[in-house]
């Protein structure tokens, strides 16, 4: 009697209307999405693998294409490194080929740049898409050796490398060699090609001796400020591969604003004074005031002082530093941010300086500024050697002058002709206008005036870029 009891039941289970519960479905749902998931994820990466094969494939053919080009090319120095790109199937593919010169030193670069005598041209390709799957581009690597022969033991040859302020190549430039009187050379017959688009030319088979080797483009200007750069009494030797390394690029064009962080309108500027231009390799200084000046494009701009601060180090305002403690102390002096400009651009170079007013005296006269020497003290830097500005403007007596001038300690003349020491103005008749050092967060721009702080004692009247502090 027991043992009939379950299978009745089981026989009563599977006879009724009951059918499978909510867990049993809920149960086989997710294992059907699982295993959903992982085939519709199979069937993707096997997808995105198949069309990876074949991009592969295409870019793999790309850079064959690219190296064949290159092999086939009839001049070694016309191979030059690009970038292209081709679009195959609506895939826009992007091929860089790079190209150097190894010499002999083993070192690979533009022009031979690295030293030691040409031998071959190591080529590098690499192609990459967009949506990569895998990181690594595609690559071809080749050698191109030129169809004649380069070094020829009895004679030299030159290589002349031309870059940008940003360090690539610049084309178009004209390269001159000429032979150096009395040097052994002998004058270059071939025609010099113009620098290509990797900024190299080559000159082969040069005759010993001594040379002048100069670049010359209109508009363009080298790290030194020279529009027609050159290496002279170079000695050039048999056998031996002599390279010429030129920093030369378009002029970016400085608008000069002398005084610009002044409150005062148009002050009156020395005709005789220094300007220094800091950022480049050395600093580059004028002997007088220009409204505008040509300059090479450095990518980290220019800072202007007023001055020579060689020989005077107090005219540069950022070497001034603070001084006393609490209200009424001095905080250190800052200079005028740097400016800089595009190849070929053109921008406004502010030029920092202290403004005082002068009284003319009950005679027409000129106005002489006599810089004062001293040892560094309080914060000033001092000035080792000195220098007289003249204003070239002779003024309406009694009347009263807003002038210019580098920071530091002044005193201040009047008389009849340009130059002259012959009264000499005291307190009475000479006004420091200060101004307030305030910098735009945003820019760090200068938008008034860098002049803090100035006195006048009985006959010194000291310009100090310094601001009080409240």
């Amino acid at each position: 009697m027991t043992s009939r009891r379950p299978v009745s039941r089981l026989r009563t289970l599977l006879q009724g209307e009951e059918g499978i519960g909510l867990v049993e479905v809920i149960v086989a749902l997710m294992i059907f999405s699982i295993v959903s998931l992982g085939m519709a994820y199979s069937i993707a990466s096997l997808t995105r693998m198949t069309k990876e094969s074949t991009q592969r494939e295409v870019a793999a053919n790309l850079a064959s294409a690219e190296i064949d080009r290159l092999q086939s090319m009839p001049d070694t120095f016309g191979v030059y490194s690009q970038i292209t790109h081709p679009v195959v199937d609506g895939v826009t593919y992007t091929v860089d080929t790079n190209v150097g010169w190894v010499s002999t030193s083993g070192s690979t670069g533009n022009c031979g740049s690295g030293g030691g005598n040409l031998q071959y041209k190591a080529v590098n390709v690499e192609v990459t898409w967009p949506g990569m799957y895998l990181l690594s581009p595609v690559r071809a690597d080749s050698a191109l050796g030129p169809r004649t022969r380069i070094n020829d033991p009895s004679y030299a040859t030159i290589l002349v490398s031309v870059v940008g302020a940003d360090g690539t190549g610049r084309s178009a430039v004209t390269v001159r060699v000429t032979p150096e009187s009395g040097g052994g050379g002998s004058p270059i017959t071939d025609t010099i090609d113009p620098t290509d688009v990797d900024g190299c030319t080559y000159i082969l088979k040069v005759a010993p001796g001594k040379y002048k080797i100069e670049v010359e483009k209109a508009g363009y200007i080298d790290f030194n400020q020279v529009t027609v750069p050159a290496y002279t009494q170079q000695d050039i030797v048999a056998g031996a591969t002599f390279t010429a390394g030129f920093q030369y690029d378009n002029a970016g064009t400085f608008a000069m604003k002398y005084a610009a962080t002044s409150n005062t309108a148009a002050p009156a500027i020395p005709s005789n004074l220094e300007t220094t231009y800091t950022g480049g390799l050395n600093p580059y200084v004028t002997t007088t005031p220009v409204p505008s000046l040509q300059m090479h494009p450095y990518t980290g701009g220019y800072q202007v002082i007023a001055g020579d601060p060689a020989v005077c180090k107090n005219t540069d305002p950022g070497k001034w530093t603070g001084s006393g403690s609490g209200s009424g102390s001095l905080s250190a002096g800052i200079r005028a941010p740097a400016v800089s400009t595009p190849p070929g651009g053109s921008a406004t170079l502010p030029v920092p300086m202290g403004v005082l007013n002068v009284k003319i005296p009950n005679t027409d006269s000129y106005i002489s500024a006599v810089q004062q020497t001293g040892a560094a003290s309080a914060g000033n830097p001092g000035c080792v050697t000195g220098k007289t500005y003249t204003f070239s403007t002779k003024y309406v007596k009694n009347t009263t002058v807003p002038i210019a001038l580098p920071y530091g300690k002044w005193k201040i003349y009047t008389g009849a002709s340009v130059g002259a020491l012959t009264t000499q103005n005291l307190t009475p008749t000479l006004t420091v206008l200060d101004g307030v050092v305030s910098v735009v967060p945003t820019t760090g721009v200068l938008n008034t005036g860098i002049l803090g702080n100035g006195n006048v004692t009985s006959d010194i009247v000291t310009l100090d870029p310094r601001v009080k502090n409240p």
